[in-house]
C-alpha cells in the first residue's frame, strides 16, 4: 500500500520542479492533492505522467504506515463490530 523512503523523495522531487506545484500548500494545481501524501501512497500517479505506480516500500517508514494503517481497520472492525451487538 505505500512506498518505501527512495520512491517518496523521487516522486516528491519530480512534483517539487513541476510547473504544476503549489508550493505554499504543497499542492498539484492538476489534481489538487496533498503532493506529501499522495507520494506515499504506491498505487498513485502523476497526473501528467511524471510518475507512475510503484511496488510496496519495505523500509522502516513503509512498515510503520502498514502497522499504522493495519491498526485503524482492527479498530473500525471492532467499532463496527460493537454496533452490531447494540442494535
Amino acid at each position: 500500500m505505500f512506498t518505501n523512503m527512495a520512491v517518496r523523495l523521487e516522486r516528491a522531487g519530480h512534483c517539487q520542479r513541476c510547473e504544476h506545484y503549489r508550493r505554499v500548500t504543497k499542492q498539484c494545481n492538476m489534481c489538487g492533492c496533498l503532493v506529501n501524501l499522495k507520494v506515499t501512497i504506491a498505487k498513485s500517479v502523476c497526473p501528467v505522467g511524471k510518475w507512475g505506480a510503484s511496488k510496496e516500500g519495505s523500509d522502516f517508514a513503509a512498515n510503520v504506515s502498514k502497522t499504522i494503517q493495519t491498526f485503524f481497520n482492527l479498530k473500525s472492525d471492532s467499532s463496527l463490530n460493537n454496533g452490531k451487538e447494540n442494535s
